[in-house]
């Protein structure tokens, strides 16, 4: 999936560049698909591909970049493009589909390795990572079932850190 054919700098297309049907403007030819991509991303961490799974996030995390108040549109164009370049916009793309709305959040929860379990008030992090242009990130009031937790997640050379600094509800916290 991250072969240049596949991967446009905006995230990973729906049809390889090299097919001859590809056409990055058309609805599912070689767009990229924001949703699509989240769920790249948490099978990417699954399988313990984290390089990928970071590089697909912070593509999607710049192509927001390129659109007003960063809401992702129903897909991007396809086009080749490289970090900081603006994306392509279609025409055809719907900019008030809900889930592209789900796609970062879905991706952030992939990346810091956040595994709720309200019934048991438990929350596990595992493996959490950050992308290069995100020091720390701040989770505050993290709902666990009925409960919340705050968490401070730090990036370093080999992955991030999880620290929880406000657990007034009981909530099982295991990193």
């Amino acid at each position: 999936m991250m072969r240049p054919d596949m991967f446009s700098g905006s995230g990973v297309r729906t049809l390889s560049a090299d097919h001859a049907a590809f056409d990055p403007l058309a609805y599912q030819q070689g767009s990229v698909w924001s949703f699509d991509n989240a769920l790249i991303v948490s099978d990417l961490r699954r399988n313990a591909e984290d390089k990928s799974a970071l590089r697909v996030t912070a593509a999607t995390l710049d192509s927001a970049r390129g659109f007003r108040n960063g809401r992702l549109p129903e897909f991007i164009a396809g086009v080749q493009r490289l970090a900081g370049d603006a994306p392509t916009h279609t025409p055809r793309a719907d900019p008030m589909k809900a889930w592209p709305a789900a796609a970062m959040p879905f991706m952030v929860s992939e990346l810091l390795g956040l595994e709720a379990d309200g019934f048991d008030k438990r929350l596990d992090i595992r493996r959490p990572l950050l992308p290069d242009s995100v020091d720390t990130l701040t989770l505050h009031r993290v709902a666990v079932g009925n409960a919340t937790v705050s968490v401070r997640f730090t990036r370093h050379a080999t992955g991030a850190s999880a620290a929880v600094f406000a657990n007034d509800s009981g909530v099982e916290v295991v990193i």
